[in-house]
């Protein structure tokens, strides 16, 4: 009795296209990754958007304190992004004498007050997102001066079974197409795997076209690979660049131990990137060399 050939293709294809799956995962998990920890290193930026809404907030404060005489162009502007939060100023003072005897009328009064309600949420937002950082699900928070050590471990790790997932990947298509090239069914079973592809854009032109797009939407997910060191170089250049002016004045040793992990982790996740990004290059490879075996295949089989 013969053996069912097409039911051997089928598992050939199904731990293929797992193994693909298990890239993809790995590849959802890293971007995520480098995403949180972009949002981590933005909100710690001295500069960052919402430190510069508390420096105008607090100008407006000390110019509510001032007599709208001595306001100048920067108090006109600190007090114009207050107006669009909390609405227009009222009026200060009733007539001369109350301006004289420096008696502010209720309303303005009331003013003020909401001002500070929302000067002390304002300061409250940037202490719990610019000092801690909040792990979703786990429930927990730790200093932002441990997100170099905490996302460049965890960085590491993800590349190391990033690694791993696509040298699988590359054993399991090199060894599915060996089986079709051997049982001369190579076309078809090249484009049967093709179409469980998503990050892998296979070869389906003949040979001798060249189509730019296809080569940028081939490229694309390749430069995720990079993400992780992008992101990580960002965060070490804070560092460095906000240790003098602020670790050294909490804690010189600490600040010290931060920077030379920061140094040893991008070296790390360089060093990992390259490794990952070499390996899925050969992924590509290996599409290219089994794409030309399966055009010479079909060409033997219809002059035949």
């Amino acid at each position: 009795m013969g053996r069912d050939a097409s039911l051997d293709f089928q598992d050939y294809l199904d731990a293929a296209g797992e193994a693909a799956k298990r890239t993809r995962a790995v590849t959802i998990v890293l971007v995520v990754a480098s995403v949180l920890t972009f949002v981590g290193v933005l909100d710690s930026l001295p500069n960052g958007w919402i430190a510069k809404r508390l420096k105008t907030l607090s100008k407006a404060g000390v110019a509510l304190n001032k007599s709208s005489d001595s306001w100048d162009a920067e108090d006109a502007r600190a007090l114009s992004y207050l107006q669009e939060k909390l609405g227009p100023i009222p009026k200060k003072h009733e007539n001369a004498d109350a301006q004289k005897q420096n008696s502010e009328t209720d309303q303005y009064k009331e003013y003020k007050d909401l001002y500070k309600e929302l000067y002390v949420a304002m300061v409250r937002t940037y202490a719990d997102n610019t000092f801690t950082i909040r792990v979703p699900f786990f429930g927990i928070g730790f200093d932002i001066n441990y997100l170099g050590l905490l996302s460049g471990l965890g960085f590491v790790i993800i590349l190391i079974l990033f690694r791993f997932s696509i040298t699988r990947e590359l054993d399991n298509v090199k060894l599915s197409f060996q089986v079709a090239k051997r049982r001369t069914a190579l076309w078809e079973f090249y484009h049967l795997l093709a179409m469980r592809q998503v990050l892998t854009i296979p070869p389906m032109e003949p040979e001798g076209q060249f189509k730019f797009w296809s080569f940028i939407v081939a490229l694309i997910p390749k430069l995720i690979c990079f993400l992780p060191f992008l992101v990580y170089a960002l965060l070490t250049w804070n560092d460095i660049r906000t240790s003098r002016q602020i670790g050294e004045n909490i804690r010189r040793a600490l600040t010290n131990s931060s920077l030379y992990s920061d140094y040893g982790f991008l070296a790390l996740i360089l060093l990992f990137t390259i490794a990952c990004y070499r390996r899925w290059a050969r992924v590509d490879k290996v599409w290219n060399d089994y794409w030309r075996k399966a055009q010479e295949e079909r060409t033997f089989k219809e002059e035949s």
